[in-house]
């Protein structure tokens, strides 16, 4: 069934067929086209590329139906919203921070797409520096019975003599991975990428560029509890950026775990090693997220988010304390939180189902002061924080848009950027290592676009 704010494959296609190339409708104006922005801003025709299809056939989904989008991915990514641009309001407030500095990589393109034979979700950007290219893992989501244990991982980089995303390597993963991270870069070590995955357990892989391969280190479950007689899937993954060694965990049966990870070159062979640290019952209900925050100082903090619609603040020194940072007034169920990158008293949250996201500073607890950003036509299923900004914060949501906030502008109901993908966003990513581009995956695509 379609939803009430989606576009049918038919109805993509006839819109698309309604743009040639430099031709304009006749009052003047472009009609929208999946790809752009639906606020006037001036189109252009895309161009062909040639998306890596050395991949096996994939396992026959269910329903057979997978998302359609145009084969050809859209020339312009993110653009100003409308009634900005014309807004004459000039006052300190209502100032646009530039997101990015001017580059020489003008050759890039706006937009690259990588197309999968599966739909995919979760997606990651390796923090190492790679000059002009860049690299990132996605993850399958396999929807029918039969392929929900057959998802894999495929790491994609750019290709800077082809000037797209093309696939250097894919490997087999089991149950999809709601959540995936690449380690933090460390100052002056040469370190591979390794990968860590939330899903049926703790997996951590490792990447070698060299060889173009991927090896599975170790899978990691916390102790079952609650009368389990298994690990319970983990929902959420973070990386402790200023202490590398440490991963936490969250998990559906209410509990939080913290791992410890080493790794390094034992007998000429590089080895990773991983052991549980601690593991904590967090709240009465399942866990959905975790995070950690970017603090520099002794304390290990982190927040989690539960489906009873708190947030709670965990110091990793005494674990036998919480702070309730939220309690959400409707007991919605909290997805996602997540924590600024770069201003440490800040903290987004995502409910269920909600077309908001809320914003809390985590020193005025006797408030609990909220700020809504609410500009999405439909449900929000994911955000991230600019990770060289602590003014900027993405969001994506089944209404195929991707819109960028800048958080000290008045009025705050207006995003200062904005893109319509071809389909529902299910999960958007920030890289670190390349601040000026944006991850998003929807349908069987991702998408890396340039801000």
């Amino acid at each position: 069934m379609k939803r009430e704010n989606e576009e049918s494959v038919d109805e993509a296609k006839e819109k698309s067929e309604e743009v040639s190339n430099g031709v304009h409708s006749e009052n003047g104006s472009q009609p929208e086209s999946n790809g752009t922005v639906s606020n006037g801003v001036n189109g252009t025709t895309p161009t062909s590329t040639s998306p890596n299809n050395e991949e096996k056939t994939p396992t026959k989904l269910a329903n057979d139906t997978p998302t359609e989008v145009p084969q050809t991915p859209p020339v312009q990514g993110f653009h100003n919203v409308k009634s900005q641009e014309n807004n004459a309001n000039n006052s300190q407030n209502n100032e646009i921070v530039p997101l990015s500095k001017p580059t020489d990589s003008h050759k890039k393109k706006e937009i690259y797409r990588f197309t999968s034979k599966e739909p995919l979700f979760s997606c990651a950007w390796s923090n190492k520096s790679l000059g002009e290219s860049f690299r990132l893992a996605i993850c399958t989501c396999k929807e029918d019975d039969e392929g929900f244990e057959d998802n894999k991982i495929s790491i994609l980089e750019y290709d800077e003599s082809r000037n797209e995303l093309v696939e250097r390597c894919s490997f087999h993963h089991g149950f999809p991975a709601s959540c995936m991270m690449f380690n933090p870069s460390k100052p002056n070590q040469e370190l591979p990428d390794i990968i860590a995955t939330a899903t049926n357990g703790l997996k951590i892989f490792k990447y070698d560029s060299n060889t173009r391969t991927a090896t599975h280190e170790t899978t990691m479950t916390s102790k079952p509890y609650n009368g389990s007689v298994q690990c319970s899937p983990f929902t959420c993954l973070d990386w402790l950026e200023s202490s590398p060694e440490y991963i936490g965990t969250s998990c559906i049966d209410s509990t939080c775990s913290i791992w410890n990870i080493e790794y390094g070159v034992e007998v000429n062979r590089f080895s990773v090693n991983c052991n549980l640290k601690t593991q904590l019952i967090a709240h009465d209900e399942c866990v959905n997220s975790i995070a950690f925050s970017n603090m520099e100082s002794s304390r290990e903090q982190f927040a989690t988010a539960s489906e009873g619609g708190s947030v709670r603040l965990f110091d990793a020194r005494n674990l036998q304390h919480s702070t309730i940072l939220y309690d959400d007034s409707r007991r919605r169920p909290l997805n996602h939180i997540a924590w600024n990158k770069k201003e440490p008293y800040t903290i987004a949250i995502l409910p269920h189902g909600s077309t908001e996201v809320l914003m809390i500073d985590i020193r005025k607890l006797q408030i609990r002061d909220s700020i809504t950003y609410n500009n999405h036509n439909s449900i929000i299923n994911s955000m991230a924080w600019a990770p060289h900004s602590e003014i900027h914060i993405c969001t994506v949501g089944i209404d195929h848009q991707a819109l960028i906030w800048q958080t000290d502008r008045v009025p705050r109901e207006e995003p200062i950027l904005a893109y319509k993908a071809a389909g529902e966003i299910r999960q958007v990513k920030w890289s670190k290592a390349q601040s000026e581009w944006i991850a998003i995956t929807f349908g069987n695509n991702i998408e890396v676009l340039r801000v």
